[in-house]
C-alpha cells in the first residue's frame, strides 16, 4: 500500500492510516535514520496496530524515509519568516523574493533557504565574481613568473620551444567560488520545486565555465569563512546559507565523500529562535553585556574521591545571561515551543530551576522566552517554594515573544520611533511589561 505525503505543523502528532496491517516499507538504512532522528528528538516515527503515528518538534523540513514522505511546517511562513531569518542570520535584503512560490502548499522549508541562495548567487554573478591571484606552473613559450631552470634543459634537448615556469594569474576559481558552486549544486539536489531547481542549476552551470566543480568539505566552507575580507564580504549571506542547507541536511563533511545520512532536509527551528534573540538582545540592550550561552561553574561538581570514571562535570549553560557592572542581573532561555498553548515540560522547568537557584543578585528569577502568534499571550509565572514552609524561593517567568509583532519591529529602513519601539521591546523580554520599575529597581542594586 502507497502512502500519501504526510503534512505536519510544528510540534504536531499526526496518525496516519486506519487499516490494520498498515506497515512500513523501511530498508535498513531507513530504519537506521528513523531511530536516529526519534533518539535526536528531531522526528518520531511510530509504528501503530491500526496505522502510524508521527510526531514533530521544532525541526522542520521535509524527509522521504521508504515510501514515507513526511512535510513539516513552521507555523509562521512567508514573508515574516523570511525577514526573521534575514535579520537572525544577518542575510542580505535582495528584494527579488516571491512569497506565493514558498506559500504553495507543494513547497517545503528548505525551498526557502535554496530561493535566497539562488537570489546570492545571481546578484554575485551580475555584481562580478571575486577573483584574485593563484599559482599555476606550465610550460610557456613566453616565459614569465619564475622559470624552473631544473627543466631548462630538458626542454632544450626535446627542442621544445616552451619553458617550464612558476606564475601567479588573476583566476575565478578561487575558494569562495569553489565553496560557493559547491552549494549551488546541493541546494539543486535539495529543492523541491523543478523551477527553483532549473534555476539554481542553470548558475552552477555559469560557474562551471571558469570555476572547477569539487566536494564540499566542512574544512572548504571554514577556511571560506575566514578568507572574506573588505572584497569579498558580499560573499558571507550565501556562506551561511550553504551551512544552513548542510547543517539541515545531517551531513557530515568531517572527511570528502562522507555519505549523506538524512534523505531530506530539517531546519532547526530552536537554533533560529535563539539566534533571532541573541541579535535583537545585543543590538537593542547596548547598555548592557549579553553573554551567549553563560557558564555556570560550580554549580555541580564530582567528588574527586568519588569519581572512579573520572567524568566531566556538567555545566549549566543557560541561553543568555544580562551583566552589568560584572553582576548577573538576568538569566534567559530561548526555547521553540508555545507554551501559550503548550504547557512547560518538566526537564525545561528543572533546568529553569537551576538557573534560578544559582543567581546571587536581585530577585532569585529565571525566564524562558518562547515564540507565539497568539495576541493575547502574556506572562506566567511560576514559584519555586520551600516544600516545609512555603516560603518562595525562587520565580520562573513564562514569557511570550509575538513572531509577527518583532518581525515587524527588525524589518530594514525603518526610522528613529520604530527603533524606540524595538529598544523598548527588547527591555519587557528581560524585565516585563513594566520595564521602568525594573530598571529603578536595577539602578538601586547596582548603587548599593
Amino acid at each position: 500500500m502507497t502512502l500519501d505525503p504526510v503534512d505536519l505543523i510544528e510540534w504536531q502528532t499526526r496518525e496516519v492510516g486506519s487499516l490494520e496491517g498498515l506497515e512500513l516499507n523501511f530498508d535498513k538504512r531507513a530504519e537506521l535514520i528513523a531511530s536516529e532522528l526519534a533518539s535526536s528528538d528531531k522526528l518520531e516515527i511510530l509504528q501503530l496496530k491500526k496505522g502510524i503515528q508521527i510526531r514533530a518538534t521544532s525541526w522542520v523540513g521535509r524527509i522521504t524515509l521508504g515510501d514515507l514522505t513526511i512535510t513539516v511546517r513552521p507555523k509562521i511562513n512567508g514573508v515574516p519568516l523570511l525577514n526573521l531569518l534575514r535579520y537572525a542570520y544577518s542575510l542580505r535584503d535582495l528584494h527579488t523574493f516571491m512569497p506565493t512560490a514558498f506559500e504553495a502548499r507543494t513547497n517545503a522549508f528548505q525551498d526557502l533557504i535554496v530561493e535566497q541562495l539562488a537570489n546570492e548567487g545571481a546578484e554575485l554573478l551580475s555584481s562580478g565574481l571575486h577573483r584574485d591571484y593563484l599559482r599555476f606552473n606550465g610550460e610557456l613559450e613566453s616565459p614569465t613568473g619564475r622559470i624552473d631552470f631544473r627543466q631548462v634543459a630538458s626542454s632544450l634537448a626535446n627542442a621544445k620551444s616552451a619553458v617550464a615556469c612558476t606564475y601567479y594569474n588573476r583566476s575565478d576559481a578561487i575558494l569562495l567560488n569553489r565553496v560557493l558552486l559547491a552549494g549551488l549544486r546541493l541546494a539543486g539536489r535539495l529543492s523541491t520545486d523543478s523551477q527553483l531547481t532549473a534555476r539554481v542549476f542553470r548558475l552552477a552551470q555559469i560557474l562551471e565555465a571558469n570555476v572547477p566543480t569539487a566536494l564540499l568539505t566542512k574544512a572548504d566552507l571554514d577556511n571560506a569563512r575566514r578568507v572574506i575580507d573588505r572584497r569579498s564580504i558580499a560573499y558571507s549571506s550565501a556562506l551561511t546559507l550553504i551551512d544552513l542547507l548542510v547543517n539541515g541536511m545531517g551531513v557530515s563533511l568531517a572527511e570528502e565523500g562522507d555519505p549523506v545520512q538524512m534523505p531530506g532536509f530539517l531546519f532547526d527551528m530552536n537554533r533560529f529562535f535563539q539566534s533571532l534573540i541573541s541579535r535583537f538582545l545585543h543590538e537593542e540592550l547596548p547598555e548592557f553585556t549579553i553573554k551567549d550561552e553563560h557558564r555556570l561553574k560550580g554549580i555541580f561538581e564530582y567528588d574527586p574521591a568519588n569519581n572512579p570514571q573520572r567524568r566531566r562535570t556538567v555545566v549549566p549553560r543557560p541561553d543568555f545571561a544580562l551583566v552589568s557592572q560584572g553582576k548577573v542581573i538576568e538569566f534567559l532561555d530561548a526555547k521553540y515551543r508555545d507554551l501559550w498553548d503548550t504547557s512547560l515540560p518538566r526537564e525545561m522547568l528543572y533546568q529553569l530551576a537551576i538557573y534560578a537557584l544559582s543567581k546571587d543578585t536581585g530577585i532569585p528569577r529565571a525566564t524562558i522566552l518562547y515564540p507565539t502568534l497568539a495576541v493575547e499571550a502574556i506572562d506566567q509565572v511560576m514559584l519555586l517554594k520551600d516544600p516545609i514552609f512555603g516560603h518562595k524561593r525562587a520565580e520562573i517567568t513564562l514569557r511570550p515573544v509575538n513572531l509577527l509583532k518583532i518581525e515587524k519591529l527588525v524589518r530594514p529602513h525603518q526610522g528613529a520611533p520604530v527603533a524606540r519601539q524595538r529598544q523598548h521591546f527588547a527591555r519587557t523580554l528581560v524585565f516585563g511589561s513594566k520595564p521602568e520599575t525594573q530598571f529603578k529597581s536595577l539602578a538601586i542594586l547596582l548603587a548599593s
